[in-house]
């Protein structure tokens, strides 16, 4: 891919994090589509071709979904952003997963309680999510999640932690400022490509 991102495509636009890397990629000086449900339902595929220009260097992916129903939101809803992006040659992908999706030995005694917890609360949203990463693993872009914990609101701190492909230790929160600011600094990152970064304060 374009080492160097230039224009970018954010699907959830509207939400608070999708809102944040609108507003931190045209601070530097990117060219943004800005697509929100009421632009592109990414259930609808030919929307999704529709939405994508052929200059897009990569897509932000900020997609959110109620946590008490069943939903293909995250599993549907980038099918198809990768269908329009490979019919493009478009080859770079960022979304975000859940730390609570994931129990590894860099949990604390804390999260290991209260991870199977969450677990259980946000069986629909996780069970997609999940079928999400399956589907871009099976796929040939350069995709990264990024997986933080719980989000919070307020400014960019810019002191949060990063992991490649582990939970990063002591982590409780992350504000969607912060989130949106690492999803922003990896997109160039060949590190990052084809796994999961999560980040954390």
């Amino acid at each position: 891919m374009n080492t160097t991102t230039k224009h970018v495509a954010v699907f959830g636009a509207a939400g608070g994090t999708g809102s944040e890397i609108v507003k931190q990629a045209i601070a530097k000086g990117y060219t943004v589509t800005a697509l929100a449900r009421t632009e592109c339902d990414v259930l609808d595929a030919d929307a999704v071709r529709a939405a994508l220009k052929p200059e897009t260097t990569a897509v932000f992916c900020a997609l959110g979904a109620p946590k008490d129903a069943p939903t293909t939101v995250f599993s549907q809803g980038v099918a198809n952003i990768v269908a329009a992006m490979s019919g493009l040659r478009i080859q770079r992908f960022v979304g975000i997963a859940a730390s609570a999706m994931y129990i590894d030995s860099y949990d604390n005694p804390l999260t290991r309680v209260a991870k199977p917890i969450l677990q259980r609360i946000f069986r629909h949203p996780y069970t997609d999510m999940h079928a999400m990463e399956a589907l871009l693993r099976q796929s040939s872009i350069d995709w990264t999640l990024v997986v933080p914990p719980k989000l919070t609101e307020g400014s960019a701190t810019w002191r949060y932690r990063t992991a490649l492909g582990h939970n990063v230790p002591w982590s409780f929160t992350l504000s969607r400022a912060d989130l949106a600011d690492c999803m922003l600094a990896i997109v160039d990152d060949p590190a990052t490509f084809r796994g999961l970064t999560f980040a954390a304060k």
